[in-house]
């Protein structure tokens, strides 16, 4: 490995390969309730933009305690989860995201689906979570500071302060994440440190405190010839001990797959609009609203 410096880090970023999509377990236990949340998160990173990436993000085989949603709330939560994927986004090089790439498919595909789901889902709670995600959409900058509610983006995603340090630890270093089922995120202040010794990469350890001393502690491995995560751990406890979260995100390498881009679907004009010149006009006015 290079040696370090005094300056900024300095060791050989090998590029990601654009043809592969990484797979990863994803659990967060509750305790003392017992409950969990499972899924799988498939990363791809595709091409090269300049020193960065465009990444595209999908989640699947969403399980509550090992089964299946199954009661209509958390059916009709994950119907609506699904029309968001896959996002895309600029990474960095380092791994942390820069920008949204792909919100008006994200948008469109939220609105062709959202008019079978009012058709299967009708009532007060229905109409008023569907207009919970609408007020998301409305601008890039919304939805992407919403994805922010959902732990796994901070966790996979994370900044690496400890980096450009020379004793490869960062003092007071805040970082903000929705510990909390839908809750705000909370901001947490401690000191992130860098070990570049462990056998099986780099590996980011981070433990801090928020304002009612509750604690959290982080651990990230991650490849160190091209810097995409391996595996993270964290662990949330309350400053009485009373409740705990455990967070771990694992790669599954048996999972590696070819990414193949799905081509963006494009309408079609029924053929009997076509035989008829005059429906033109119409079909142009109402597809701009």
């Amino acid at each position: 490995m290079s040696p370090e410096t005094n300056i900024s880090f300095n060791h050989p970023i090998k590029k990601r390969v654009d043809t592969t999509k990484k797979s990863y377990g994803v659990k967060v236990d509750y305790s003392p309730s017992g409950n969990s949340i499972q899924y799988v998160f498939e990363v791809a990173y595709i091409e090269a933009i300049e020193e960065d990436y465009r990444c595209e993000i999908s989640r699947k085989q969403f399980f509550i305690n090992g089964k299946q949603p199954k009661r209509l709330v958390d059916v009709l939560a994950e119907k609506c989860m699904s029309c968001m994927y896959p996002i895309q986004f600029r990474i960095s090089q380092y791994g942390f995201i820069q920008e949204l790439l792909n919100f008006d498919q994200i948008k469109k595909r939220w609105e062709a689906a959202l008019v079978d789901l009012k058709n299967e889902y009708q009532g007060d709670v229905a109409e008023e979570y569907f207009s919970q995600i609408n007020n998301t959409l409305s601008d890039a900058k919304t939805f992407l500071d919403a994805l922010h509610y959902d732990i796994v983006f901070p966790l996979m995603f994370f900044r690496k302060p400890a980096l450009y340090q020379t004793e490869r630890i960062q003092h007071n270093y805040t970082i903000s994440l929705p510990v909390l089922p839908y809750k705000p995120s909370i901001d947490f202040i401690g000191n992130q440190k860098m070990y570049l010794n462990d056998e099986k990469g780099f590996r980011f350890e981070y433990t801090g405190k928020d304002k009612s001393n509750n604690t959290i502690q982080l651990k990230h491995l991650i490849n160190d010839l091209d810097f995409t995560l391996q595996r993270v751990r964290g662990m949330y406890t309350t400053a009485d001990k009373q409740k705990e979260i455990r967070y771990s995100i694992t790669y599954l390498e048996e999972r590696d797959e070819q990414y193949e881009e799905e081509p963006e679907a494009k309408e079609e004009i029924p053929k009997e609009m076509i035989k008829k010149k005059k429906w033109f006009p119409n079909l142009f006015k109402r597809n701009k609203k």
